[in-house]
């Protein structure tokens, strides 16, 4: 069914869902929103979520669950029967208290199985869909940068975040509507029971409009699907507001293209959705209408065929009136099944890609580092995704233990790239990299990588101080007051208040941070190029010396020439190529 119901938006939104993925893989983990379900429930809770007090539930909720919506419906049918039957003796001026306390006992139960599911299905639902995000995340962390880079932001907040959030508000309309579907049935036995020919004329109506009811909700996934592609389209130009408000203001000509451009997106956007709101309130109307029909059906056209007291058919209306809610309960399972169909489509496809990118090697959680006096790179090449040509070439380079190193080239010359591959976040694609004459693999093992601490010129803090210990806390305080920033980061070094602070004061603190790690490595990318000129001066004159003192082997990317014998030795980049200067 999904795997249809993917290839309806492909074919007639003209576009892919995020990617395009085997139709056998999409079979097998997507095919329905059951096989889902079931697929999330296997996920076992680690010892790592269990220490977070992830609230357990166990898969065989499932069942216990089903156990519970069987009970309420069997609750709802006995509550109208009930009902007929104190309806039946009160004709003939009597009353039965039993039946009137046994109404009350039914409907305790009734209320109580309801909530019982509703509660239990989200919680159960939360939980396996927490364990199955986190699996997730841990795959994703087992992805090279240059395949995290691939994906994107948006395309990581929509994998991990806004389809999740959507398939978890679908989920719970769905589990009412499956209790609504089973009371549907009991309730219809019961009318078959009163009268089957009541019963016929029922069916006889849900039949004639169940073409409708699905012909809506096969215009709602369509427009869903166009609307969720617009809306991609609208947010992506939109973040341009933000990012790139310093351009727009600067220049008219700009503005006005983009202002023209965002606004047909908007147009668009608001079409969409539009007609996606027409298609839910078309089931809407058309739900209620066909349950008023159904009584309507009864009450005038079964006395017309069949020979019925009146008595009779006050009871047959009553239940045919009590069908109206598990038929709206069904209405609403439909609408939310859309949801659920898109968001599963999208979890599974995201899923997959990552699935399919993952290396060896790539993380594991070895905390131990090789030790080494030198690191060499023999001929290594390496050419960036859709990079319109630009590579690194045949790229030689050495450092030892204890250096301060220095490399330069203009912007765009690949320093950074380079920089990516040594340290073990990029893969390289020719060449080797060795240690101490040891081969690195092409996707080096976490001890290689832990060899480093980075500053590159995108890099990011945290704003919790993830995996420091008391001991990294001491080193990274001294070293903020040694940089002149404790005062500006706040009184808790374990959360730190970074809103304040300018890009290089921010810079400073991402230093004290990498030193604090305590690694053989400090790769520093354009650290002095956002410092004030007496802080660049210390940086080169005091901090550099001081950390080589400490142990630390520094590689420096600079445009700073008048600090060049600063270093023991140098390399400079030029559109790929490598050099060391004499």
């Amino acid at each position: 069914m999904l795997s249809l119901w993917v290839k309806k938006i492909k074919d007639k939104a003209k576009r892919e869902l995020y990617f395009s993925i085997s139709e056998k893989e999409r079979i097998e983990t997507g095919n329905n929103i059951l096989s889902f379900l079931k697929k999330i429930f296997s996920v076992a809770i680690t010892k790592d979520q269990a220490s977070h007090r992830v609230p357990y539930r166990s898969p065989n909720n499932v069942f216990g669950l089903l156990t519970i919506a069987v009970l309420s419906a069997t609750c709802g049918t006995i509550i109208i029967t009930l009902l007929n039957a104190e309806a039946r003796i009160t004709e003939y001026g009597g009353y039965s208290s039993l039946l009137g306390v046994s109404f009350i006992i039914i409907l305790i139960i009734y209320r109580w199985a309801q909530n019982y599911l509703l509660r239990e299905g989200a919680i159960s639902i939360e939980v396996a869909l927490n364990a199955q995000r986190i699996k997730t995340i841990n795959s994703l962390l087992k992805l090279s940068l240059e395949d995290v880079q691939e994906f994107g932001p948006q395309r990581i907040n929509d994998g991990l975040g806004n389809s999740y959030a959507m398939l978890s508000q679908a989920l719970i309309p769905i589990i009412a509507g499956i209790e609504g579907g089973i009371l549907f049935l009991f309730m219809s036995g019961y009318l078959i029971y009163l009268s089957p020919a009541g019963a016929l004329i029922a069916i006889s109506v849900i039949i004639m409009i169940a073409p409708g009811l699905m012909t809506d909700r096969h215009n709602l996934e369509n427009n869903m699907s166009k609307a969720g592609t617009a809306g991609h389209e609208f947010l992506e130009l939109a973040e341009g507001i933000v990012a790139g408000n310093k351009e727009l203001r600067l220049h008219p000509p700009r503005r006005a293209d983009f202002l023209r451009n965002i606004s047909t997106k908007s147009t668009v956007l608001s079409k969409w959705r539009s007609e996606t709101f027409s298609n839910f309130s078309s089931m809407i109307s058309n739900g209620a209408s066909a349950s008023y029909l159904l009584a309507g059906s009864v009450i005038f056209i079964l006395p017309l065929i069949f020979s019925i007291e009146a008595s009779e058919i006050s009871r047959i209306v009553i239940a045919v009136l009590f069908l109206i809610g598990p038929i709206s309960s069904i209405l609403s399972t439909v609408q939310q099944l859309s949801f659920a169909k898109l968001a599963i489509a999208n979890i599974v496809e995201f899923e997959l890609d990552i699935n399919n990118l993952i290396k060896p090697n790539i993380l594991d959680d070895d905390e131990s580092a090789l030790s080494f006096n030198k690191i060499e790179i023999c001929d290594i090449s390496y050419i960036h995704k859709n990079s319109n040509g630009f590579a690194l070439k045949k790229v030689n380079f050495s450092i030892n233990n204890g250096e301060v190193l220095m490399l330069t080239g203009d912007n765009g010359s690949g320093k950074t790239t380079f920089m990516r591959i040594l340290t073990g976040l990029y893969p390289h694609q020719e060449g080797h990299i060795s240690i101490d004459d040891k081969s690195i693999p092409r996707y080096p093992d976490q001890d290689y990588r832990n060899i480093f601490s980075t500053l590159f010129s995108d890099y990011y803090i945290f704003r919790q101080n993830f995996g420091l210990n008391e001991a990294n806390i001491i080193v990274f305080e001294n070293w903020l007051i040694k940089l002149g920033i404790r005062n500006k980061v706040g009184k808790d070094l374990y959360d730190l208040n970074l809103e304040a602070l300018s890009t290089g004061q921010k810079k400073r603190v991402a230093l004290a941070l990498a030193v604090a790690e305590n690694r053989q490595i400090l790769v520093l990318d354009e650290f002095a190029a956002d410092q004030d000129p007496n802080f660049r001066k210390k940086f080169y004159h005091e901090i550099l010396p001081d950390l080589k003192k400490m142990g630390f082997t520094i590689i420096a990317v600079t445009h700073d020439e008048q600090y060049f014998t600063h270093c023991d030795r140098r390399y400079n980049m030029t559109n790929g190529c490598m050099v060391e200067v004499e």
